[in-house]
């Protein structure tokens, strides 16, 4: 995980803070970060409304911060196990999935999506 040095104003007085990030926001570029006890979310929340936030629990379970780092690196993680449905009948596995900065399940034997390989150059 890397962390970079986030410039800001408390009590009136501009400060820098170290924050450690999670990857790029793939909606504008800014870093990600655990932004409340409860969700990751932009550095350019503030400076430009960026909407992307990633839930820290979706489905009853806790995302490592792992799974954190692939949604922003390749926009969905590997398999999790440990969802529960709305009813806490029955537990289940699944991917999520970065769609348009909003984070999807992925059920069933759908294989993951192909991301195009950078050119050399």
């Amino acid at each position: 995980m890397e962390t970079v040095t986030l410039t800001g104003r408390l009590y009136g007085k501009e400060v820098d803070v170290e924050v450690p990030v999670y990857g790029r926001c793939p909606l504008c570029g800014g870093w990600v970060y655990a932004s409340s006890q409860k969700a990751y979310g932009c550095t350019n929340f503030h400076k430009n409304k960026c909407p992307l936030t990633i839930w820290k629990e979706y489905g009853g379970l806790l995302l490592p911060e792992e799974a954190v780092e692939d949604l922003l690196a390749r926009g969905e993680t590997d398999r999790l196990d440990g969802f529960v449905t709305r009813d806490g009948a029955r537990r289940y596995s699944a991917r999520l999935r970065l769609e348009d900065g909003r984070v999807v399940f992925v059920r069933g034997d759908a294989a993951p999506r192909e991301t195009a390989a950078p050119a050399d150059e």
